[in-house]
């Protein structure tokens, strides 16, 4: 079993697994809440608290993906102002991608997690350089 520390072993270990995965990515910044209080900004300031604000959500398959770098090059020249990207990863079946239905659906839930404070235990989360980031 490959322990999943960075984007290059999560390629690793989907493109071991007998299944065809498609990787699923939110694009997402932090920002104060429009009505926030002092101490929240000071808390911000510092690298701490803030809403998550999903940005722009894609999915890849395997062969698209080449690792972080060329995902987060390809982001730039789509969307500039992110911080984060939270990476899930959706099977399909033997030799069979999951549906597109399958595809869209778990990108909205991904996406609604994000934005309400839904359970994110399932995404692995890296910030611009591609370390992992989490979330607590």
């Amino acid at each position: 079993m490959v322990q999943i520390k960075d984007f290059d072993t999560l390629l690793e270990a989907t493109r071991q697994q007998p299944e065809t995965f498609q990787l699923l990515f939110v694009f997402a910044k932090s920002a104060l809440p429009p009505e926030h209080t002092e101490e929240e900004a000071e808390r911000f300031k510092s690298g701490l608290g803030g809403e998550l604000t999903p940005m722009m959500c894609v999915d890849k398959t395997l062969d698209e993906l080449t690792g972080f770098k060329a995902l987060a090059l390809e982001a730039e020249k789509l969307f500039i102002d992110w911080q984060m990207v939270f990476c899930g990863a959706l099977p399909g079946g033997i030799g069979v991608p999951p549906s597109k239905e399958a595809i869209d659906d778990a990108l909205k839930n991904m996406v609604q997690a994000i934005q309400f404070g839904g359970d994110m235990s399932g995404y692995l989360i890296f910030d611009k350089n591609g370390d992992p980031i989490r979330i607590v």
